[in-house]
């Protein structure tokens, strides 16, 4: 996703963290839509089964191993809704 300027994100250093098909789709559906999403957001564009807790569950675990990057989060009832982008290359752990 190229965000005010950025070059897209190089995948090479992300390969180990987007090995699973789920992930990757969210990841190519965040770059593809260029803008920040929520879990049931994403979830209308790439699951099948599963539902928006799957989606969820990859969204933290990509965010956890640097890929992708927390943008902001809105409360929604009891909860927050928390919106997601690819992070930033230099971001990702080497």
């Amino acid at each position: 996703m190229s965000r005010g300027g950025e070059q897209p994100v190089d995948r090479g250093p992300l390969a180990p963290d987007l090995s699973h098909p789920f992930k990757l789709a969210i990841f190519e559906a965040l770059e593809w839509i260029e803008r920040p999403l929520s879990a049931s957001q994403l979830a209308c564009v790439v699951d099948q089964a599963g539902g928006v807790s799957r989606v969820a569950y990859h969204l933290r675990k990509l965010a956890d191993g640097g890929v992708l990057e927390l943008i902001s989060e809105r409360p929604v009832g009891g909860s927050f809704e928390s919106f997601f982008c690819p992070a930033v290359t230099g971001n990702h752990p080497a």
